[in-house]
């Protein structure tokens, strides 16, 4: 959750570190006495690359700063990121406080090479690089600088992959078609084929469909090719075992995932927001694959502030390894937060295949499917959905068709998931989007919501969880039984670096019934007339919050 002008949801709060008030006027003083010689040697390092690289902002993006940490590697092989990777996070750890003291000019590049001359002598070449390429990053706009964009920007942590051309980052989607299943997969280098291998049975593999692949998206920021594979004809509510790879490059390890069903099965699934790449989700991401493992889940909702990567794009493969054991295995179904915006969405547009063509939206920034009993819609709130534009009506055309009788009879339950909260009640800090931004997002979607009889509008964004009564326009109904308006559930503490949400407004509004500050994330069960959510605390397993909507048969009318 940020404090930011709708439509420019970019700016991020800042963490300011207590040691800055001794250190900066430590290095106040020693600019006096020292020459910055080290900055001037290094102007010329990398000109062509960080201006070509700088020159791609197409907006101003920042970046929350928190004190970097290695974010280790799942499973098998080398320690990541690289050593050189580690070594500059942790020196722009160390000199990014001096950013925040907004300075500027000579006085800003003084500072920084006083800085640097005061670390061990091993770190105060890459210092002196980090430190020459701050003015002209802050030039573009930058007011906060983080020490994984830095590291970024710089190449010193664009390599993707931890080896050359061994799949990393697999990740299943569905396409709403129960005979078919998407995967996407990453390698640093190409390959020459992008195939995905599937059969019935553990290494039997009878099916072989071979997918494309794209190379870096933002040169200069992120280096490695992006592979994507569809298989047809398959049979709904079938496991299937697979491989993807290249024999040249290498396979990944065996992973298995079980088909959409062509029926109307009971359905298990899994919801979380803004969880991100960093060691704060690691309890999520845990308790999420053992569940994954265990055959508990059908599906992953994911709703927005994914990787917490924000222009750091190596910190998208980092996240994509991270939850690859629950990914590889259930399709996981995502839309965009503020966190993905930066560069026009451009590592969201290329990093997830969506049913964007298949529901007739053209994108993947809102889509929507059917998966058994429920239709499931993901809308962009950072983009325009105001009455009349392009989302609004793709919405609204997706909402009739979903509503009609025919359809609603086999799939009576329809959710609608964005990033951005209609209803929230979180503290003075959140103004913005739980009062101003909030109503303004009631005036365009409340009427379109109650019109089709949404059950259930999944947010995130707060850092926090928040259940309300069913509520429309603001007017409230105290049951849970067949209720006549949507309940809206904020779900975003699966885990972000941001830290928790832990003001509440005064008295609270009418419609909020449950406000939790504590880490977790949400099971969802879905029967014909039934559908229960459980809020599950990450530290422990423990439910803290339980409820059940119930309804009759669906009847549904305009």
């Amino acid at each position: 959750s940020t404090q930011s002008t709708w439509g420019n949801p970019c700016a991020m709060t800042t963490v300011f570190l207590p040691w800055n008030r001794v250190l900066i006027p430590l290095v106040l003083l020693l600019c006096a006495c020292i020459i910055p010689s080290a900055t001037a040697q290094q102007q010329g390092s990398r000109p062509a690359e960080l201006s070509a690289a700088r020159q791609l902002f197409s907006r101003r993006t920042t970046s929350t700063t928190t004190t970097a940490k290695a974010v280790p590697e799942i499973g098998t092989g080398p320690v990541f990121p690289p050593p050189q990777c580690s070594q500059c996070l942790t020196i722009a750890t160390q000199i990014e406080m001096i950013v925040q003291f907004n300075l500027t000019g000579d006085a800003l590049v003084m500072a920084l090479t006083a800085a640097c001359a005061i670390m061990p002598k091993a770190h105060r070449t890459m210092c002196a690089t980090i430190a020459a390429s701050l003015p002209a990053l802050l030039a573009q706009g930058f007011k906060i600088v983080s020490p994984s964009v830095v590291c970024g920007d710089l190449l010193f942590c664009d390599v993707c992959c931890v080896t050359d051309t061994m799949p990393e980052g697999v990740h299943l989607s569905s396409t709403g078609n129960p005979s078919q299943m998407a995967v996407m997969w990453t390698t640093k280098n190409s390959t020459a084929t992008s195939r995905f291998r599937l059969g019935l049975a553990p290494g039997n593999y009878s099916l072989d469909v071979q997918g494309t692949q794209a190379g870096t998206y933002l040169p200069y920021l992120w280096n490695g090719h992006l592979h994507t594979a569809l298989a047809t004809s398959l049979e709904p509510s079938t496991r299937y075992y697979y491989v993807v790879g290249d024999d040249a490059g290498g396979w990944s390890k065996e992973m298995n995932f079980r088909t959409d069903p062509a029926d109307y099965p009971n359905i298990r699934l899994r919801v979380v927001g803004d969880m991100g790449a960093e060691e704060y989700s690691d309890s999520t991401v845990a308790r999420l694959s053992a569940d994954v493992q265990a055959g508990l889940v059908d599906m992953l909702l994911h709703v927005g502030d994914i990787s917490y990567a924000n222009s750091a794009q190596w910190l998208w493969d980092v996240f994509l390894r991270k939850v690859q054991d629950i990914a590889g295995y259930v399709p996981y179904m995502v839309c965009p937060g503020n966190h993905e915006v930066p560069y026009n969405f451009t590592a969201y547009r290329h990093r997830f295949r969506m049913p964007g063509v298949e529901s007739g939206s053209n994108t993947n920034l809102y889509h929507s499917f059917d998966y058994s009993l429920a239709h499931f819609l993901f809308y962009d709130t950072e983009m325009d959905f105001s009455p009349g534009s392009p989302q609004y009506r793709w919405m609204e055309s997706d909402l009739k068709r979903a509503f009609d009788p025919a359809q609603r009879k086999n799939r009576p339950w329809l959710i609608m998931l964005g990033h951005r909260p209609m209803y929230c009640s979180n503290g003075k800090n959140d103004a913005e989007d739980c009062i101003t931004n909030a109503r303004l997002f009631r005036t365009y979607l409340d009427p379109l919501l109650a019109r089709y009889q949404v059950d259930l509008m999944i947010s995130a964004h707060e850092h926090s969880y928040e259940r309300s009564w069913p509520v429309f326009n603001e007017t409230v109904s105290h049951s849970y039984d067949n209720p006549p308006y949507p309940i809206h559930i904020v779900n975003g503490a699966a885990g972000c670096k941001e830290q928790l949400d832990v003001s509440w407004l005064d008295p609270a509004p009418a419609w909020s019934n449950v406000q939790i500050s504590e880490y977790g994330y949400a099971h969802l069960d879905i029967t014909p007339t039934s559908l229960r959510w459980q809020y599950v605390r990450d530290s422990d397993g423990y439910v803290v919050d339980d409820f059940t909507i119930t309804k009759k048969p669906s009847s549904s009318t305009l």
